[in-house]
């Protein structure tokens, strides 16, 4: 399996790029499934972020350092521009790249992600806090202090864009809903009946909104 600039990816199919960014204490094993499912008709990267998996350790976490190492990787493996999909801190690194490094996302569908800290259902955000004050986690501290990301910010967003989130979602409804109606043009879809990743890890029900996406991006049929 290959690695760039100490990522680790996986990579399979071919056709038009779809990345796949997974949440925080993950890895790309979530996206199995679904990189299986896609890998039919696209080229399918699935990443290890930086600090997870087999991927290098950052001496400090924050999104846009995290952003920036994952654009390192995008730019030396990407022949185009790509659909870039991220599950909850993986979908903030994807509104990040949107608004920091436009020419590599074609479309974007952040799943799960919020844009500011207290986008976090109130009761988990309670018990996240208890949690810290057990010593040091710096993935559960980034949690706790980011995204901060700014109304100009996601306006600026040229990316094409699908909101997504579960019915049942961590992150809360209305802070979803303020997301997508920030961005401009953006869709939103609630996934009925779906928890914070239950549609995501491990699951092929993200496969056909994806290939939704990808048709508003790519009219012509993307089959091989």
């Amino acid at each position: 399996m290959p690695y760039c600039n100490d990522l680790f990816y996986v990579k399979l199919g071919s056709g038009r790029p779809v990345v796949l960014l997974h949440g925080n204490g993950e890895n790309h094993e979530i996206f199995t499934e679904l990189s299986l499912e896609l890998a039919a008709d696209y080229q399918v990267f699935a990443i290890d972020s930086p600090g997870h998996g087999a991927s290098h350790a950052l001496s400090r976490y924050s999104y846009r350092d995290m952003t920036r190492e994952i654009a390192g990787l995008l730019h030396e493996i990407l022949d185009e521009p790509a659909l870039i999909v991220g599950f909850s801190d993986g979908g903030i690194i994807a509104l990040c790249l949107a608004i920091d490094y436009p020419t590599l996302a074609a479309g974007i569908i952040p799943c799960g992600a919020n844009f500011q800290p207290d986008g976090v259902d109130a009761a988990w955000l309670e018990e996240a806090v208890k949690r810290a004050v057990y010593g040091p986690d710096p993935l559960l501290d980034l949690m706790l202090r980011e995204p901060n990301l700014t109304d100009r910010e996601l306006a600026g967003i040229q990316a094409r864009t699908l909101v997504c989130a579960g019915e049942f979602d961590l992150i809360r409804l209305a802070h979803t809903q303020e997301l997508a109606a920030k961005i401009p043009g953006a869709v939103l879809k609630i996934m009925p009946d779906e928890d914070h990743g239950s549609y995501i890890e491990h699951s092929t029900a993200l496969a056909l909104p994806i290939r939704e996406q990808a048709a508003r991006i790519w009219p012509v049929a993307q089959v091989n």
